[in-house]
């Protein structure tokens, strides 16, 4: 028997996906906060060397690329504690910090300064790691995969987001300051449609994260490994990465808010970054 509703449901999915028009006087009340208040000024990170080119505001998108091994997923957590301490919250998809205790165990350590295991240097209590993993449950929460689907996609890993935020009654209000982690972008399934360029598939993902953030006011920390490059003849040594080199597309340069570059100058015989 023919379902008499279907072709009404049909034409209300494609109205509710249509753009909405909207006048200057459907925007007055916004506009006249703006003139008040402003756009108002990111968020400190926490580190004065940064800050002079880099704060946090919701609603964009910060890619984060690096060679690998290089310290963008360390920078990306000492950046979220540094955040958590004035109020921001976090969801981490962290699909190369697999299972999430050991990601809380780096996170414990940055946050006590001591490490966890023993060694040459003094550990962190029993009492001390289980009173920072309590305190920093207010803070962060961490998207597990399942064993059937072990690299979601990435309208999957929002919807998980927005499903994480909404538990903890976060969700919905401009008094809060939400973010996530994902980490990284190509261990994220990437089904194209037949026809579609990759160059064109990231397009179309990074618009959807991007108004997805935009909309929700959603800070959105994009890591994502370059692309495999070729050393200097003369030097030896590896380019600076830059967005535009992150493997797949320029997009990831074009369609982020900020780019940030984690770089070892002298590969990995210094620590400095």
């Amino acid at each position: 028997m023919a379902d008499a509703t279907k072709g009404q449901r049909y034409l209300d999915e494609r109205a509710e996906s249509r753009p909405v028009a909207l006048s200057p006087a459907d925007l007055r009340d916004e506009l006249l906060r703006v003139h008040r208040d402003g756009y108002g000024s990111g968020d400190r990170t926490g580190w004065p060397s940064v800050d002079k080119n880099f704060t946090v505001a919701p609603g964009q998108i910060t890619t984060i690329t690096g060679y690998p091994n290089s310290g963008k997923s360390q920078f990306a957590d000492a950046l979220a504690l540094n955040l958590a301490r004035i109020g921001w919250r976090f969801v981490f998809c962290s699909l190369e910090n697999i299972p999430a205790v050991l990601h809380v165990e780096k996170l414990v350590k940055q946050y006590l300064g001591k490490p966890m295991r023993p060694g040459p240097s003094a550990r962190m209590t029993e009492d001390e790691a289980g009173e920072a993993a309590t305190e920093m449950s207010d803070w962060f929460t961490f998207l597990v995969p399942t064993e059937k689907k072990p690299n979601p996609a990435m309208f999957e890993v929002i919807e998980a987001i927005e499903d994480s935020f909404k538990k903890r009654a976060l969700w919905g209000g401009t008094e809060n300051r939400l973010a996530c982690v994902i980490d990284p972008y190509n261990e994220l399934e990437h089904l194209r449609p037949t026809g579609m360029s990759e160059t064109e598939y990231v397009s179309e993902c990074l618009s959807m994260l991007r108004q997805w953030s935009r909309r929700h006011l959603v800070h959105v920390f994009l890591i994502a490994h370059p692309a495999k490059q070729q050393r200097a003849k003369d030097t030896g040594k590896l380019p600076i990465p830059t967005p535009d080199m992150i493997s797949g597309s320029a997009n990831f340069w074009n369609k982020s808010d900020n780019c940030i570059t984690v770089y070892l100058p002298r590969d990995h015989e210094s620590d400095q970054v």
